[in-house]
């Protein structure tokens, strides 16, 4: 987590864009060494808003946050994969051809 302290902070498009810390989790790392005070565009150049629970935030060495959060999963959410699983199963036992 970047805190706009770096030389490519007038870079950054400060219109956040929503997402989710799985979408985050799943960006590929680059396969170069991290600059200490510049930027890897496109992903480093944005800002993201996640909704989440944080547990935890770490100032590293090179000025830097690291930050532990748990996504937080509505009540809706939950409901609506209950009902997927649920019509999954019931599809399962009426075909019984398809590993379930």
């Amino acid at each position: 987590m970047k805190i706009l302290a770096d030389k490519d902070r007038e870079q950054v498009e400060l219109a956040p864009i929503e997402t989710t810390i799985a979408k985050l989790s799943s960006v590929p790392r680059h396969n170069i060494p991290y600059p200490y005070d510049h930027r890897i565009g496109p992903e480093e150049l944005k800002v993201y808003r996640i909704k989440a629970k944080l547990l935890r935030v770490r100032l590293e060495q090179d000025s830097t946050m690291s930050a532990a959060a748990r996504a937080r999963i509505a009540a809706a959410q939950r409901a609506r994969w209950a009902k997927v699983k649920a019509a999954q199963k019931k599809k399962c036992q009426i075909t019984q051809s398809t590993p379930c």
